[in-house]
Formats: C-alpha cells, sequence, structure tokens
C-alpha cells in the first residue's frame, strides 16, 4: 500500500540583513578644522612665505660672442615671473622663476622657456637692495641666423625694489651669456630690468593649526 504524498509550503529561511543604503548625496567626511599640526619651514614655507606674481620687460644691447663694438643691436624684452620669499629681520631672499621673450633690431627673437633664479639683500623700510642670479634653462632662438637652441644661460642683476602694500617695482640692471648650442653664435646681452609686481601670503588651509 502506497503512503499517501503531503505536499506543503516552503518556508523562507531570514538571511543576513543588507547594509544600509548610502546615498550619492550624503555628506562626506573631512578632515577636522586645526586637526593637523604645521611647523613653519625655515626658508619658502609654501603657505606663509610671501608670493609674488610680476610682468617685467625692458631694453637691451646683445652683442655676438668674438665681434666688435660695430655688431651691437638693440632690441627689449617682456616677460612674466613668480616668486617666493622668505625674509629674517632686514635681510630676505627670494627664488624666482621667469618665463620671458627676447627680439633684437637684427631681427634675432628668442624664447626663453624656463629661468630660475636666486635673489636677496637687505632691505629698510619699503626699500630693498637686490642682487642675485639666475640661470636660463632652455631657449629657442628664430628669425636672422636661423632656428636653433640654447642651454644653461647664466645671467647676474642687481637693482633696487619698492614695496607699497602689496605693490612691488624694482629697476635692475643685467648681464647675461646667451649660451647657443645649435644654430648660430652665443652672445652677450646686457640691459634693464623694469618690473611690476602684486605680492601675497596664500595662509594655512583650514585643516592646520600653526605650531611653533
Amino acid at each position: 500500500m502506497l503512503a499517501p504524498v503531503i505536499f506543503c509550503n516552503p518556508v523562507a529561511v531570514a538571511g543576513p540583513p543588507s547594509p544600509p543604503e548610502v546615498s550619492e548625496s550624503a555628506p562626506s567626511q573631512g578632515v577636522p578644522p586645526h586637526s593637523i599640526p604645521w611647523r613653519t619651514w625655515d626658508l619658502f614655507d609654501p603657505y606663509l612665505s610671501l608670493r609674488d606674481v610680476r610682468l617685467e620687460g625692458g631694453p637691451l644691447v646683445e652683442q655676438p660672442v668674438g665681434s666688435g663694438p660695430a655688431s651691437r643691436q638693440g632690441g627689449f624684452f617682456v616677460g612674466f615671473g613668480q616668486g617666493i620669499e622668505t625674509a629674517r629681520g632686514p635681510l630676505w631672499l627670494r627664488l624666482e622663476r621667469d618665463w620671458l621673450f627676447r627680439w633684437s633690431g637684427g631681427g634675432h627673437g628668442v624664447f626663453n622657456l624656463f629661468q630660475f633664479g636666486i635673489v636677496g639683500g637687505p632691505a629698510i623700510g619699503p626699500l630693498a637692495v637686490a642682487g642675485g642670479v639666475e640661470l636660463g634653462v632652455a631657449q629657442i632662438h628664430f628669425g636672422e641666423g636661423g632656428f636653433g637652441l640654447g642651454f644653461l644661460s647664466p645671467r647676474a642683476k642687481a637693482g633696487v625694489t619698492l614695496t607699497l602694500g602689496s605693490v612691488r617695482v624694482a629697476v635692475q640692471g643685467y648681464e647675461e651669456y646667451a649660451w647657443r648650442w645649435t644654430g648660430g653664435p652665443s652672445a652677450f646681452v646686457r640691459g634693464v630690468v623694469l618690473e611690476l609686481g602684486l605680492t601675497s601670503t596664500p595662509g594655512l588651509p583650514e585643516k592646520y593649526r600653526l605650531e611653533q
């Protein structure tokens, strides 16, 4: 005799609870304000040191190496620069980088792609005496004399700077050895730099607290 077959409904077995859904618009957990200590750098603090941006330009005289005074050509240059500065008492020191364009009367043009320098000196109130050295890392020559490349051109300069509030003006004289590696002769370049700049201090981000 066959046993009766009993059909019964399956019993649902509860699984582990699903994780709560997180809305994409939920606010993110940021770093609490003033929770990270910051100690001031001795030189060129990225947040607390004075910064400047400037426009510059001026007249120049270019003379190819090995040539006489008759080969001198007048011209001009224009450029844009940035700097970061540290002051200790009456002394100050600044790192600079510049992008320059030079044109001489003979039809010779130069793009100075990267120029880096260090400048410093004493200051009395808003007036400062400046002296420093720079290095033109790479230049592109064109126009008269054809296309060419130059590298590692050294420059020395000196002058005076006046700072009134956030505005800075400067007048400097310089001499440069424009070291041309291809396409033509190197040259001595002498000129005057006229600068007009604005200064500012970035300040610490909110997540930092200043510690001495």
